[in-house]
């Protein structure tokens, strides 16, 4: 949902977040780990990165990983993530 609503839709940043909280604070939909997705919501309003890598860091902390390795420059913000190729 959320790359269709950036690449075709072209919602911004700001616009995704607001969306993404309001959908996650209604009781019309049922969301599989809700509370990573709000926290992943979160990180996007204090970072760069995007919200599928957030969620990934919060999936993978969940599964008992201690660090989440990406190429990713915006996501190495985290304390979760072990930048590679630096």
């Amino acid at each position: 949902m959320v790359w269709v609503l950036r690449s075709q839709y072209k919602i911004s940043r700001d616009q995704l977040i607001t969306i993404l909280e309001n959908l996650l604070n209604t009781n019309i939909f049922i969301f599989e780990n809700s509370d990573d997705i709000a926290w992943a919501t979160h990180q996007m309003k204090l970072g760069n990165a995007d919200f599928s890598d957030y969620l990934i860091v919060r999936i993978n902390q969940q599964a008992g990983c201690d660090e989440t390795a990406s190429f990713d420059v915006k996501l190495g913000q985290l304390s979760q993530v072990k930048l590679l190729g630096s």
